[in-house]
């Protein structure tokens, strides 16, 4: 995913932030932002997301799927999330 992603290697970091149990920032760079969520406990989370489509999970199912507004990250998830800005 780095080789592929290379706003994961030299993007800059931003929003770095914890909502609740959830660790979230972004990885921007040259007309691309990643969102990074974080789920650090074993219980699910609601959370607003900007849209975007998913280019990896830790669950391994949601890879692919567009996002946008609400979702409930499930115990321990992280998603990476891919958006144009």
């Amino acid at each position: 995913l780095r080789q592929a992603q290379p706003v994961l290697v030299s993007g800059q970091l931003e929003n770095v932030r914890a909502e609740g149990n959830v660790l979230r920032f972004d990885r921007s760079g040259d007309q691309q932002r990643l969102q990074i969520v974080l789920n650090m406990v074993a219980e699910p989370a609601q959370i607003d997301i900007q849209p975007g489509t998913v280019l990896a999970s830790t669950h391994l199912d949601r890879e692919g799927s567009k996002l946008d507004g609400p979702i409930t990250l499930r115990p321990a998830e992280g998603l990476i999330v891919s958006s144009g800005i």
